[in-house]
């Protein structure tokens, strides 16, 4: 009688222990998913702030060399005047 009782109890924690097993793996899969869905939207982002970075430093550079044509020519003005007069 008691060697049965031993060996139910036995039993029910076995199941018990693949219970919980199951809902660990479940949880670690979940996880899992989760940490590989953040990976993905945090490289996403990167892409995007390099994206934007490339076309603000081309804007940059861009006005800049508009800028210092603009005063090229503006120098050049300046000289032809002064050659007229």
């Amino acid at each position: 009688m008691i060697q049965m009782v031993k060996e139910l109890h036995y039993r029910l924690s076995l199941s018990e222990r693949d219970t919980l097993d199951q809902s660990s793996c479940r949880h670690y899969h979940l996880e899992d998913k989760r940490n590989r869905i953040r990976i993905r939207k945090n490289q996403r982002a990167i892409r995007n702030l390099e994206r934007w970075h490339l076309f603000f430093r081309l804007l940059f550079i861009s006005s800049v060399k508009y800028v210092l044509s603009a005063l090229k020519m503006e120098q050049r003005t300046k000289f032809g005047a002064f050659i007229a007069e």
